[in-house]
């Protein structure tokens, strides 16, 4: 591998592993500079190359297109995860036939040959986790479940939302996914790269699996940066002269003569390398974007929703500023028409506040619930429950989190005493009729 084949890869990586962070993370908002460049990128670009497209070429050609259009982007499919699977497997050969042969090197010991691959099989681990964990799936059987997890703000979520497709009434937090067909409890996003959305019950998975990853990449980042210093230091290659058999002439060592002898001589691992670092940064801003939404306890499709009340409450506040402005300029009460009439539209109102976020609790309860949902809890209660002989608190009809099981007392009859004082008020009855026999 040359130096021009390093380059081109290089700017390959940055342009697929860039544009992929904008449309994951960069919400298409006509009010940012950002947003309009994902609104272009992703919207308005594609819907004009269709157009172009549907214009000039022939009609077998462009259905062809559009049907493999529609099938990378708008259904399931393994693409994604393929790709994924041949990145780490390639740059796990590549390692493994010219990387590790490497070590011990200069700085680092033969130790690290294990440390990959205990990494990398862990990253694997992940992946088949996030890929095969389901997200939670809403239908009759489980809607009592997830619905007791979360009630409805009243904000971005009414408790009245009806899924048509479903047929069946919205848990607060949940989404209908087109590519899955089903509704997921506590959506996130639909993630290509493991194929199913991303929900209540595999978000720990997924998570895992994004910080796995971040570990390898910046491992192998500075395991092969180490070893890349490692042969400069040991060959001294700031301080040789280099030979040049094309033209016959001797060069006084510089950092790019340097460079392209790495390159030369370790052009795979070089690659290896670029591949570290531009998905090591990439993937740790997207790593630490939903580590902070569980640390605020809100989803990705949340943000969107959040994001769409801000600016209509903007545009609300805006809207009654000005006639707030105009009125007092005017000292009028009534906002006048154009041509100087008295208008028969209500003034607009002050809308208040922006209502916060109804799901915070504070950091820890915020990041335990993502990290150890709700209805894990449920189903590890339920299990005590059982192994307990149903004793105790229990999760309720369908194993609702929160619940306890409570038994029907008729109105006008005294509670039941709990298993503990029945047993001792019990035992007390019986010593004074022993003692009163006797």
């Amino acid at each position: 591998m040359n130096w021009t084949s390093v380059a081109l890869l290089t700017v390959v990586y940055t342009i697929v592993l860039g544009g992929a962070a904008i449309f994951l993370c960069v919400e298409p908002d006509e009010e940012t500079l950002m947003g309009r460049f994902s609104i272009f990128v992703f919207y308005t670009a594609p819907a004009k190359v269709e157009e172009k497209a549907k214009a000039y070429l022939p009609a077998v050609v462009y259905n062809g297109g559009y049907a493999a259009f529609d099938y990378v982007f708008n259904q399931r499919n393994p693409l994604l995860q393929l790709f994924y699977l041949s990145i780490v497997i390639g740059g796990y050969v590549i390692w493994h036939f010219t990387g590790k042969q490497l070590l011990p090197g200069y700085y680092l010991s033969d130790v690290h040959i294990t440390i990959a691959n205990a990494v990398v099989a862990a990253c694997l681990a992940t992946f088949v986790g996030a890929c095969t964990r389901s997200p939670g799936v809403i239908d009759k059987e489980s809607f009592h479940l997830y619905d007791s997890c979360y009630a409805a703000d009243d904000v971005i979520y009414d408790s009245r939302r009806y899924c048509d497709t479903c047929d069946q009434r919205r848990p607060a937090r949940s989404k209908h996914c087109k590519l899955c067909g089903y509704c997921v409890p506590r959506f996130d996003h639909h993630c290509p790269w493991v194929n199913t959305c991303v929900g209540q019950d595999n978000l720990p998975y997924f998570l895992a699996f994004l910080a796995t990853h971040c570990a390898l990449l910046w491992y192998g980042s500075v395991v092969l940066g180490l070893i890349f210093a490692g042969i400069i230091a040991e060959k001294d290659l700031f301080n040789v002269t280099f030979y040049s058999g094309q033209s016959r002439q001797s060069f006084k060592s510089t950092p790019m003569l340097v460079l392209k002898y790495i390159v030369f001589h370790h052009g795979y691992l070089v690659g290896l390398f670029a591949l570290c670092v531009i998905m090591a940064l990439v993937l740790t801003g997207f790593t630490g974007y939903h580590f902070y939404l569980n640390a605020i306890n809100k989803t990705t499709n949340e943000t969107y929703k959040w994001g769409d009340l801000k600016r209509m409450h903007s545009k609300l506040k805006q809207r009654y500023e000005e006639h707030k402005a105009k009125a007092a300029a005017d000292g009028e009460e009534k906002p006048t028409a154009e041509n100087g009439e008295a208008s028969d539209e209500p003034p607009p109102e002050d809308p208040g506040p922006l209502p916060g976020n109804a799901y915070y609790k504070d950091i820890v309860t915020n990041v335990m619930e993502a990290w150890y949902p709700l209805t894990w809890r449920a189903a590890h209660r339920e299990k005590a429950a059982a192994l307990g002989g149903g004793s105790g608190r229990g999760s309720g009809e369908g194993g609702a989190p929160g619940e306890e099981e409570t038994a029907p007392v008729a109105e006008g009859e005294p509670a039941k005493a709990s298993n503990g004082e029945a047993g001792n008020g019990g035992a007390r009855r019986r010593r004074r009729k022993k003692k009163a026999s006797s």
